[in-house]
């Protein structure tokens, strides 16, 4: 049976690739995936070939992913979602309805790493009972 998965979440780094990856896990190959991103929200379409059990068992899996805020079950496809503030329909997607067509945009989240961070300058002398001329 076909199944269709909406899924909302916060938009950040990965959350594509977690929400994937259960997928994945089960062996199922998805027949339609449609992803936008608008004010930190992504929403998430995926369109699968499944039964139903395991269609339940995947949206239980889902809303245990990090970030994930929310997930639509249904049966076939869902019906057609208005396009997110800020974009217009166009083709199969969305693209943005402002007057900044013409800038470029990279999408991306562009905050500080936390990864490297540089050693600590505190130094701390050893505290020590004995008296300076035994101490070394």
């Amino acid at each position: 049976m076909q199944w269709t998965y909406r899924i909302t979440a916060a938009s950040r780094p990965k959350v594509l690739m977690r929400v994937t990856q259960v997928f994945d896990q089960q062996l199922l190959s998805m027949r339609e995936l449609k992803l936008a991103d608008a004010d930190g929200i992504v929403t998430i379409h995926i369109h699968v070939d499944v039964a139903a059990d395991l269609a339940h068992r995947i949206q239980a899996k889902l809303y245990s992913q990090l970030d994930v805020c929310n997930v639509d079950l249904a049966t076939g496809s869902l019906p057609q979602t208005p396009s997110p503030p800020g974009y217009k329909p166009e083709g199969d997607g969305w693209t943005r309805s402002d007057d900044r067509d013409d800038e470029s945009y990279s999408g991306g989240v562009n905050l500080p790493s936390t990864a490297v961070q540089p050693p600590s300058t505190i130094v701390s002398v050893p505290v020590t009972n004995d008296p300076a001329s035994e101490a070394r």
